[in-house]
C-alpha cells in the first residue's frame, strides 16, 4: 500500500507541474509576439499534455487498485533470470561475432506460477524480502513455494513470504548448493531495495525541492518589476521552474550515487558491479534532465538571450502611446501599451508593457517630443524599458 500511496503523491505532483507548463504553453500560443513563441508554445503544450495524460492515468490506476485491494495467491518459483545489459563493442571474437562491451546494468526477473497455472513476472522483490537474505535466496531457486500478495494494475508488491506448509527457513536455503556457488549480480533497484531507509530523506527532499521551486517561481513573478533587468528576468520566470528542476536532478544524481556507493561497500558488492550500478544511476538521471531543461530553455530562451545581450542606450525622442489587444482562443483579451520612440536615424523603437503597468512606464518616460537617452533591453525579440534620461547634447 505504501508504494501505491507514493505513486499517487508523485502523480499528483506530476499533474500539478504538467498543468503549470500546459498553462504556460497555451499562454505562449495565445500571446505570440515573435515567431519563435509559436514553436516554443506548441512544443511545451504537447509535452505537457502528454505528461498530464501519463500522470492522470497513473493516478487513476493507483486509486482503483487501492479500492480493489491486493490479490493473494499460493505460487511456486518457476524461473529466476538475470539479463545483463552491455554497451556495444565493435570488436569481434574469433568466430566473427561482436563482443559485448562493458557491463552497464543487470535486470532481474522472477517468474511465479500460481496454483491455477497463471504465471506472474516481477523484476524486483518487496523491500522486506530484499532485506531478508534467506527469503531473497530462496525465491531464486526453482520450486520454492511462496505466498504472494500484490496489486495487479499497476503491478505492485504488498508482501511475499515462504509457504510454511511446504518449506521451513532452515531447509529452504542450501548455501553449499551449486545454485548458490556464485552470488548473482546485483542491479541498481536491488541495491536500493536492500536498504530503502537510506533513500527516504532524499525522496522527501525531492518533494520539498519541487514544491519549493514552483512556489518560488510564482512568488518571484509577483515580486519582480516589469522594467529593466527585473523586467527581462520576469519574462524568463516560467522557464526558471523547469531549469531549477533540471538542476535538482543533477543534485539527486550525485547524492543517490553516494548512497549507492555506501550500500555497495556495506554489502561487499564487487567493484565491477558497482561501476555498472553507478553508470546506470548516472545515465538514468542524465536522460531525465533533458525534458525539463529543454522546456526551460524553450520557454525562457528569448529572455535569456536578452539578458546575455544586455541593455542598450540610444538617442531618441518619445512620440506617443498606442494600444493593442490580444485575444486568446477562449475569447479572453489582454491589453498592452506600446510606447513609440524615434531614433536619430529615423527608425523606431517600440517598448511594450502590460496595460496595468502603463502609468508606471509613463512616469519613467515623461512628456512626448523631448530629446532623451532611452535605455532598453532589446534582446529576445521583445523590448523592455529600463530608464530614460535627458540628452544633454540636445537640450
Amino acid at each position: 500500500m505504501k508504494t501505491l500511496v507514493r505513486k499517487i503523491i508523485i502523480a499528483v505532483i506530476g499533474l500539478a507541474i504538467a498543468g503549470f507548463f500546459l498553462y504556460a504553453g497555451i499562454g505562449e500560443l495565445t500571446h505570440i509576439r515573435v515567431p519563435i513563441d509559436g514553436v516554443m508554445g506548441a512544443i511545451v503544450t504537447a509535452a505537457s499534455g502528454y505528461a498530464l495524460f501519463r500522470n492522470g492515468r497513473t493516478f487513476l490506476q493507483c486509486v482503483t487498485a487501492l479500492r480493489r485491494g491486493p490479490r493473494t495467491a499460493y505460487a511456486v518459483v518457476a524461473q529466476y533470470e538475470e539479463i545483463e545489459h552491455h554497451t556495444t563493442n565493435n570488436d569481434e571474437d574469433e568466430d566473427g561475432d561482436e563482443e559485448d562491451g562493458p557491463l552497464v546494468s543487470v535486470t532481474t526477473r522472477y517468474h511465479f506460477r500460481l496454483n491455477d497455472g497463471e504465471e506472474v513476472v516481477f523484476e524486483h522483490l518487496p523491500r522486506e524480502a530484499m532485506r531478508d537474505p534467506v527469503l531473497r535466496r530462496a525465491v531464486r531457486r526453482y520450486g520454492t513455494h511462496v505466498i504472494m500478495r500484490w496489486y495487479e494494475r499497476p503491478q505492485v508488491w504488498e508482501s511475499l513470504e515462504l509457504d510454511p506448509l511446504t518449506a521451513s527457513r532452515e531447509t529452504v536455503v542450501d548455501t553449499t548448493s551449486r545454485a548458490f556457488h556464485r552470488l548473482p549480480r546485483v542491479d541498481k533497484e536491488t541495491l536500493v531495495g536492500r536498504d530503502p531507509a537510506r533513500f527516504k530523506p532524499l525522496t522527501y527532499a525531492t518533494v520539498v525541492a519541487v514544491i519549493g521551486i514552483i512556489a518560488g517561481t510564482l512568488a518571484l513573478d509577483g515580486a519582480l518589476s516589469p522594467f529593466g533587468f527585473q523586467g527581462v528576468l520576469k519574462q524568463t520566470n516560467l522557464g526558471l521552474a523547469p531549469i531549477g528542476i533540471a538542476l535538482w536532478i543533477l543534485v539527486h544524481m550525485v547524492v543517490k550515487g553516494r548512497i549507492l556507493r555506501r550500500i555497495g561497500a556495506d554489502e561487499e558488492i564487487p567493484e565491477d558491479q558497482m561501476r555498472g550500478i553507478l553508470a546506470d544511476n548516472r545515465n538514468f538521471h542524465l536522460y531525465s534532465i533533458g525534458v525539463p531543461l529543454l522546456a526551460g530553455i524553450i520557454i525562457a530562451g528569448g529572455a535569456l538571450f536578452g539578458l546575455a545581450y544586455g541593455p542598450r542606450t540610444v538617442a531618441a525622442q518619445y512620440q506617443g502611446l498606442e494600444t493593442h489587444t490580444e485575444t486568446d482562443d477562449d475569447g479572453d483579451s489582454s491589453d498592452y501599451a506600446d510606447f513609440i520612440f524615434t531614433k536619430d536615424d529615423g527608425s523606431t523603437v517600440t517598448v511594450t508593457c502590460d496595460w496595468s503597468d502603463k502609468d508606471a512606464a509613463s512616469r519613467i518616460i515623461g512628456e512626448p517630443h523631448r530629446p532623451i537617452l532611452l535605455t532598453y533591453w532589446p534582446g529576445g525579440g521583445i523590448d523592455v524599458l529600463d530608464h530614460v534620461a535627458p540628452d544633454p547634447s540636445r537640450q
